[in-house]
């Protein structure tokens, strides 16, 4: 498995593996859910001492 990386001369990012975009939309989707679970338990986290 070839997992080099080539520079895009148009954009001048690093192109390697189609699972990278994948990656980057599920971290992105599971940062914001997080952020939602915290908001809603928002009264818990501000009360704990």
């Amino acid at each position: 498995m070839d997992v080099s990386l080539s520079l895009n001369q148009k954009t001048g990012e690093f192109i390697c593996c189609p699972w990278r975009n994948i990656h980057h939309f599920f971290s992105a989707i599971s940062i914001i859910l997080v952020g939602i679970h915290l908001g809603l338990h928002w009264n818990f986290v501000s009360n704990v001492k």
